[in-house]
């Protein structure tokens, strides 16, 4: 087996080693082995089996997240899903409902149009807390 085949990732893309990872490579290159040698072992309608179960413990063993940075800065996630998007559907099933049975296709416009008018609103509030703190840390 040549370094390029034991590069080669699950799905044909290849790996490139770092400089500092000789001895990560060959711990994992011995594990590997292994667990390649432990799944051999096991009956051969088991094996698929067998291995898709390994995967999915390493995938779910290896920590895919970055760490916080150690200064104390946070990195800002995304703002919650505004009401709006959920409004919407709303309204557009109420219009449908409002033909086919009108006391919950009336519920579901209020109940929409309730949504979105909520949305709208704190979509402008959040705008406008924005261009507040922007406008303050530039003094």
């Amino acid at each position: 087996m040549t370094d390029e085949d034991r590069l080669a990732g699950a799905r044909g893309e290849v790996i490139e080693r770092k400089d500092g990872d000789d001895g990560v490579d060959e711990r994992i290159d011995q594990l590997t082995r292994e667990l390649a040698e432990a799944i051999n072992e096991a009956e051969a309608e088991g094996r698929v089996v067998m291995r898709d179960y390994a995967i999915d413990l390493l995938r779910d063993e290896v920590e895919t997240q970055a760490q916080a940075p150690a200064d104390g800065t946070v990195s800002r996630s995304s703002p919650p899903l505004n009401p709006f998007a959920l409004g919407i559907p709303v309204l557009l099933i109420g219009v449908v409902l409002t033909f086919i049975f009108t006391p919950v296709g009336v519920a579901l416009l209020l109940l929409g149009t309730l949504t979105c008018v909520i949305g709208v609103l704190m979509a402008v509030a959040r705008s406008a807390r924005d261009r507040w703190r922007s406008g303050s840390e530039g003094k």
